[in-house]
């Protein structure tokens, strides 16, 4: 590129608002998370569950709420699974009334139904609430995360809303070493991770 264009480049992105480089963000990071072929997400999201579930049981850990995962998310299936498996204590996010509302699973093939978003979540006619402050950990999805552990989800806000209640928790943020970056430009409102996991990393 030439100096000119480089220069136009820059100008370009320090004159966007924070809101705008975000969504910048955003869009190339998702784009760039849609580009692993499945069949390399797949091995890659096998990687990073181990490295969760090692996480789970050196640390004695009980009670876990984790996203249901779609589209190009590090797969989360295998490891709700080894919760079932295992008895411990398997939670996952509904959304209910613009808040995220943890209910236990027990059986994964009647007690889900589709958001209108297009993910599933606990049927909350069988799915019984769970209470925030028994909650050992919780896993975030994201589309970015940066180095001192700040995410960019889908703008929604839910995940920065829900886990200031959750203090005794421990939040884990799972990621493709393709979606780690320098810095996500976080706001205010938005709150650190303790740990992101991926591929090469933990």
């Amino acid at each position: 590129m030439a100096g000119s264009e480089l220069a136009s480049a820059s100008c370009f992105t320090k004159c966007m608002t924070r809101d705008e480089q975000r969504q910048r963000i955003r869009e190339e990071m998702l784009r760039k998370r849609d580009s692993i072929p499945s069949a390399v997400r797949h091995e890659l999201s096998r990687i990073i569950n181990t490295r969760t579930i090692d996480f789970i049981e050196t640390q004695a850990i009980n009670s876990v709420m984790l996203y249901l995962s779609i589209r190009s998310e590090v797969d989360t299936h295998d490891l709700l699974a080894y919760l079932l498996r295992t008895n411990k204590i398997a939670l996952a996010p509904a959304i209910e009334a613009k808040h995220l509302v943890p209910r236990r699973i027990s059986n994964t093939s009647t007690q889900f139904k589709r958001h209108r978003y297009g993910m599933l979540q606990p049927d909350q006619n069988v799915c019984p609430k769970f209470p925030l402050n028994q909650i050992d950990l919780i896993i975030v999805p994201g589309i970015a995360f940066d180095l001192k552990k700040y995410r960019i989800g889908y703008g929604g806000g839910y995940y920065d809303r829900f886990l200031p209640k959750c203090q005794q928790a421990t939040w884990i943020g799972l990621a493709f070493e393709d979606q780690l970056i320098r810095d996500t430009l976080p706001q205010s409102w938005d709150v650190a991770l303790h740990f992101i996991f991926s591929e090469k990393c933990s």
